[in-house]
């Protein structure tokens, strides 16, 4: 008799704004399905030049972010935060898979957005935000690549955005959106992403995380009782910094970057 399928199913939120002074926020919302538990959890990191991260993860329900116009709000009680974004960019969905391990869907929500946060202990953040939401059913033990480079772009004003996913191993594939709009001509470095007549330098950041997906889901118990060790070796570094946008046909555009290196083999 043929093995039953294991049943996954994860819808994750990554929501971030970045202030001009350096200061950084980055909330996480996620619901996931696996051997028949459900569960979902969030969290907030507030990130500050020259101290440690402050991180907060709660198991207790709160909605997902509800979009409503130009309009994306995310709150929570359990971890005191409250985020509101004026997008100003057209949001973009792509299918990154879809074969017989699962799909994975990127839904880009804001690629560009005026943020506000409130959160406890924190002085009001503002600055300009990006939010993603990501669909998948492919287990991640079977994810068909070995190192993943994330990353985005926004301009000071939120009005310009450089978004990129990079898959390296197995199966290749690269996806970018300039301003809200897909492009096939976006090349992914480790200190730099380039297009047609424009370049985005990377060097100039600081790290914000260098850890093991095993201490991302410590706090999470439920949910690290289930991960292979193979899994929880996933090696994650985010990075933020400023960078310009330089073009041959305008002058050059400041603007924050925030991106990420993920290792799972």
């Amino acid at each position: 008799m043929p093995e039953t399928p294991e049943r996954f199913a994860l819808t994750k939120w990554y929501l971030d704004c970045v202030a001009e002074d350096g200061r950084a926020a980055i909330g996480y919302w996620a619901s996931l399905q696996l051997h028949g538990l459900a569960m979902s959890w969030h969290s907030l990191a507030i990130y500050e030049p020259g101290h440690p991260p402050r991180e907060r993860t709660s198991l207790h329900r709160v909605r997902a972010p509800q979009r409503s116009g130009d309009t994306i709000t995310w709150a929570s009680h359990a971890l005191d935060c409250d985020f509101t974004f004026d997008v100003r960019l057209p949001s973009a969905s792509i299918q990154l898979l879809d074969d017989p391990r699962g799909r994975i869907e990127w839904r880009c929500a804001a690629p560009a957005a005026r943020v506000r946060l409130t959160a406890k202990d924190v002085a009001p953040l503002e600055g300009a935000g990006y939010a993603e939401c990501l669909v998948m059913t492919v287990l991640p033990w079977q994810l068909p690549f070995d190192q993943l480079r994330w990353g985005r772009w926004l301009s000071l004003d939120a009005r310009r955005s450089v978004v990129w996913i990079d898959w390296r191993g197995a199966r290749p594939s690269r996806w970018a959106l300039v301003d809200g709009i897909a492009r096939t001509d976006v090349i992914v470095r480790d200190d730099t992403i380039s297009y047609s007549g424009a370049t985005l330098p990377l060097q100039d950041s600081r790290t914000l995380h260098d850890r093991l997906l095993a201490d991302i889901v410590g706090p999470i118990k439920p949910l690290a009782a289930l991960l292979p060790a193979a899994l929880l070796a996933l090696h994650e570094q985010k990075r933020c910094g400023p960078a310009e946008l330089r073009s041959v046909e305008s002058p050059p555009v400041c603007g924050w970057a925030i991106h990420e290196l993920v290792t799972l083999r």
